[in-house]
């Protein structure tokens, strides 16, 4: 809902995407608010009926059809993360899939012993490619890939992947580099962006 997105730039949030292979740390700014263009925009978005929860991510040139599993904030202050390594987490906090904003999906790259796992393969998705949330009443938001980006796993950015936006966009985030034994973490996460094309 609307009052989410606010609250996401508003409030300092320390996020994180905790499994045993993968940690993000986010920061975002409490001392800045998000620069609206008009006040007839904040207006149709209070106002815009909200998406229904989404069930399912499907991503056709991967051949991924994964459920999606809704979380919150773990005991630690953490992202929670999906229970299975074939499924993805959403960030319930956030946006819905489909609602203006910036909703988060996030998926483990492999599990115990280096089994590929839900995400494993999105490094390969370019700019154009299509990405499908299948929601629990059956619609369903179709999302365009625009670019990816990688970044220190310390250091991925709060405003980028969870901040104020005035469009619908998912960004997809999973681990990605080479993996640093001592911190039991991969070095790196990767986040595809995505904008709602209907």
């Amino acid at each position: 809902m609307f009052r989410h997105k606010f609250a996401l730039v508003l409030i300092f949030i320390l996020l994180s995407f905790a499994t045993s292979a993968c940690q993000v740390t986010l920061l975002g700014d409490a001392n800045r608010a998000p620069t609206v263009g008009s006040w007839r925009e904040l207006a149709t978005l209070a106002t815009a009926a909200p998406a229904s929860p989404p069930a399912r991510l499907k991503i056709p040139r991967l051949d991924v059809d994964a459920s999606i599993e809704s979380v919150g904030l773990a005991d630690n202050g953490s992202m929670g993360a999906p229970t299975y390594v074939e499924d993805v987490a959403w960030y319930n906090r956030g946006a819905i899939p489909g609602e203006i904003g910036k909703a988060v999906l996030a998926g483990h790259l492999d599990a115990i012993g280096g089994v590929p796992a839900v995400f494993y393969r999105i490094g390969s998705l370019q700019a154009g490619d299509s990405v499908i949330v299948v929601h629990t009443d059956g619609t369903e938001s179709h999302f365009e890939v625009t670019h990816k980006s990688t970044y220190p796993y310390t250091a991925t950015p709060f405003d980028e992947v969870f901040g104020f936006t005035l469009q619908s966009e998912l960004n997809l985030i999973t681990c990605t580099g080479s993996w640093n034994r001592s911190a039991q973490n991969y070095t790196n996460r990767l986040v595809v962006f995505t904008r709602k094309v209907n």
